[in-house]
């Protein structure tokens, strides 16, 4: 899923010389398409991960990827940029939970003692879809256009989200094991009360800004 996630991400960047000369687009312009994923994808970062606490990474994880690779394809049909703007941020709806899916499968199926390596398998996906998806798509570009690439991308997204539905399951619950209320927005205010907390997002928006700005 990473590595998908991650993939489609580096899309933009790989595709976005040719997009512009196609749609006439200004420095400025590109500036905004290339941002445009980010919006929706920080607003529902924590709705959509609270909505995967309430209904399990089998099915949250099947519709994000089923959306964002949906808008993947739309985003090969487009006519015009405010078109393409509108599924790049189709795209952040999507991908909002990717990072609580898989935080949520390592926490499922992993021992404690094992998280942190499960968790670094996990995340090198990131990196693999970063270069991977720009090698791709650069031969994908060069051979069939910067419109088939992004409909290639989203295909084998589709493909992902069937036989993750199809195979994923989450453990038996414990019956010893205690019910805890879901995570709310009423809780979220006593974590920005967290020192740890607040020094652990201080570095996430750091290295994201860091992250993203070289990405694009």
């Amino acid at each position: 899923m990473y590595v998908i996630s991650y993939g489609d991400r580096a899309a933009l960047s790989i595709a976005l010389p040719t997009l512009g000369k196609e749609f006439t687009l200004s420095p400025v312009q590109m500036g905004w398409v290339s941002s445009s994923f980010l919006w929706s994808y920080f607003l529902l970062n924590l709705p959509s991960t609270m909505l995967l606490d309430r209904k399990g990474a089998r099915l949250i994880g099947s519709l994000a990827v089923s959306l964002w690779s949906f808008a993947m394809l739309l985003g090969g049909m487009v006519h015009n940029i405010t078109q393409f703007l509108m599924t790049r941020v189709l795209l952040g709806v999507g991908e909002a939970p990717t990072f609580g899916v898989g935080a949520t499968v390592v926490r499922n199926w992993a021992l404690p003692k094992e998280r942190g390596s499960v968790m670094t398998v996990l995340l090198t996906g990131m990196q693999l879809g970063l270069a991977g998806g720009t090698i791709a798509g650069a031969y994908l570009i060069d051979l069939f256009g910067w419109r088939f690439e992004f409909m290639a991308l989203g295909v084998i997204g589709l493909i992902w989200a069937a036989i993750w539905w199809k195979v994923y399951r989450a453990p038996t619950e414990k019956a010893a094991t205690p019910a805890h209320a879901p995570f709310s927005f009423t809780a979220a205010r006593y974590l920005f009360r967290s020192p740890s907390f607040l020094g652990i997002l201080v570095v996430q928006c750091t290295q994201n800004y860091l992250n993203f700005l070289v990405m694009s």
